[in-house]
Parts: structure tokens; C-alpha cells; sequence
């Protein structure tokens, strides 16, 4: 099951009440609210706040999307920030495989990411929680071959990974990407760029449909979430919103059909 959403680091600039609003009015279903801007780490005051200002509207808080590097003993605080997504009212916590590309990380910073890691995943097992990975650049899961190898590092089923479309490569590769995947995919971040340019969601709702279709046929629940949109603007917010409900619909009613 594909349930639509969006990024509020979409619009770091609006508020949350004109996230939610503006989520409602798309006529999607869930947030993941970032740490950067709407929920900061600690403040679980506010979180509480944008939790309960989320499920008022009948939407559904995703995730957590923090921005904790594993390994790097910088930033945000791991247990604050399981005890700020405790309040915001998810159980996922969304964190970066740290602060280099895997072409220029050496053997030391692996095992420094892989420790961090399990130690995350540790605390977030122990929370009944999941810490998921964002699949970036510039980080230890730039690559399927890099992601793979941290997954199997720390095998812990409370640490996943996340999917996007992290190049413009042929769909045969974006399949391989789903399926090798396939076992720890939670969710996936959507939008659509075509020679390095953001596009709108339309010009590329065959892939989607394709990248949908294969994640369905997995029979869990994943969150498809906007992340960006081209110009930064509402309307076309709006207007991919409209494309990311039907390709949800369209691949849950082949799931159906079968």
C-alpha cells in the first residue's frame, strides 16, 4: 500500500498550520516533519503541538526527518531526538549515513558509521522505533553497492532505508535499486528531474507508475512522499500532489486486480 505525503522541508519557509492546511488542501495523507526548521530536536512542546495539529487534520505523521550524521559526534542528539519524534507522534526516524561520499570514506570511517549506527539502532529498538536512512549524495548511501554494504553492517530489523531517484540512470537500474532493497525499503522520497532540472511530477508518471507497481507487489505499507517541487511553488505542489494520488491509486488498484 502507497500512502501518499509530503516533506515539510518542501516548504521550510511556511509555518506548520500552512504545511498542514496546505497538505490537506493537496488532498494527501501523511507529513514527515524535518528537525531542520518545523520540529527542532528538544523542543517537545512544539512537537507535541504539530502532532496533534497533524492528526486533528486526519493526516498521519510519516516520520521524523532528522538530520543526525552516524558517526560524525555532531549535531543532534539521538535520545533527544527519539524523545521529540516519541512526541510528535512517530515511530521513524529518518537519519544520514554520515558526512562523506562512500568513493572517499576510508575503513576508519566506516566502522565509526557502522558503530554509530547499530548504537541508534539499539536505542530505537528498544523504543519499539525505526531509524531509517536517507539514500544521498555525499554520503555512505550514494550508491546501491555502498547502501547494501551498511544495511548488512548493522542487520538489525530496526534500521531500514528510504528510496529516491538518486540519478537519471535507465529504469532497468532503478529496478535493481527496489528489488536489491527490497527487505529493508520503508519509504520513498518522490519527484522527478530530467537533464538536472526539477520537473513536474507528470513528465515522469510512467516511471513512478513503474517504481510504484514494483513497490506494491512488496505487500507492506510505504509513505511516497513529496520532496521539493519545481520553482518552489504551491501550485505546483498542488499539481503533483494530484499526480502522486493517482499513480497511488492507479498501482493500489493493480495490486487488486491481482
Amino acid at each position: 500500500m502507497i500512502i501518499p505525503g509530503m516533506l515539510s522541508v518542501t516548504f521550510r519557509k511556511l509555518a506548520p498550520q500552512e504545511i498542514v492546511a496546505l497538505t490537506k488542501q493537496a488532498g494527501l495523507q501523511a507529513i514527515a516533519w524535518g528537525s531542520d526548521v518545523h520540529v527542532p530536536a528538544g523542543n517537545l512542546e512544539l512537537a507535541a503541538e504539530v502532532g496533534k495539529m497533524t492528526a486533528d487534520a486526519g493526516l498521519q505523521v510519516a516520520a521524523y526527518a532528522s538530520y543526525y550524521r552516524l558517526g560524525s559526534g555532531e549535531g543532534e542528539d539521538f535520545d533527544q531526538l527519539a524523545e521529540t519524534a516519541e512526541s510528535l507522534g512517530t515511530k521513524v526516524i529518518r537519519v544520514w549515513a554520515g558526512s562523506c561520499g562512500s568513493a572517499e570514506a576510508d575503513e576508519a570511517t566506516w566502522e565509526r558509521v557502522a558503530e554509530d549506527a547499530r548504537r541508534v539502532a539499539a536505542i530505537a529498538a528498544s523504543r519499539n522505533m525505526t531509524v531509517t536512512l536517507e539514500y544521498h549524495q555525499n554520503t555512505l548511501t550514494d550508491t546501491l553497492e555502498s547502501t547494501l554494504k551498511l544495511l548488512q553492517l548493522v542487520p538489525e530489523p530496526s534500521f531500514t532505508c528510504d528510496w529516491q531517484r538518486l540519478h537519471e540512470g535507465e529504469p532497468e537500474l532503478f529496478r535493481q535499486e527496489l528489488d536489491a532493497l527490497r527487505d529493508r525499503l520503508l519509504n520513498l522520497h518522490v519527484y522527478y528531474y530530467q537533464d538536472r532540472v526539477q520537473q513536474s511530477l507528470a513528465a515522469g508518471d510512467q516511471a513512478w507508475a513503474t517504481h510504484f507497481k514494483q513497490v506494491n507487489a512488496l505487500g507492506r505499507t510505504h509513505y511516497a512522499l513529496i520532496e521539493f517541487v519545481a520553482g518552489g511553488e504551491q501550485q505546483r505542489f498542488l499539481e503533483d500532489a494530484a499526480t502522486l494520488l493517482a499513480l497511488a491509486g492507479e498501482a493500489e488498484a493493480a495490486s487488486a486486480r491481482l
